[in-house]
């Protein structure tokens, strides 16, 4: 009956360390995938400032220096997030050295850095339109 049990327990232990292994996992994969968009917002953001100076350029009408306020601020935004994530990892690459309360206030501010990254698309996306917007009306 104790082997039973024994056994029992440690199939249990095997199957939690191949759960906790699985979440770790997950995790990596979720800022792995953050830091491949962030890199794609980056470029086509990028691409969108050099179509605003292009643009201010090439145009027959001149063009406001306000409208590169946009891809401008939107690049300050992608910045501000890259400088959360490596926080994020700085804090993660000394997990086991931290309270209770440090960890649970790292959760709130990863949470805050995915609706950053969320508000960050959505921005990018706003850049975008108004520079296609500025080709159709020019």
């Amino acid at each position: 009956m104790a082997d039973l049990e024994d056994e029992i327990t440690k199939e249990a232990e095997e199957t939690y360390k191949k759960v906790d292994e699985q979440e770790k996992e997950g995790v990596k994969g979720i800022h792995k995938h953050f830091d491949r968009i962030h890199d794609k917002l980056f470029a086509f953001n990028n691409l969108m400032i050099i179509g605003y100076f292009a643009m201010a350029k090439f145009v027959t009408e001149p063009v406001s220096i306000y409208f590169i306020i946009a891809p401008l601020m939107n690049l300050m935004l992608l910045i501000f997030i890259e400088y959360r994530m490596m926080e994020f990892h700085r804090f993660s690459s000394d997990y086991s050295n931290r309270t209770l309360e440090e960890i649970q206030e790292n959760g709130k501010e990863s949470t805050k850095t995915t609706l950053y990254s969320l508000l960050s698309i959505a921005a990018t996306l706003i850049v975008a339109i108004l520079f296609f917007l500025m080709i159709i009306l020019k």
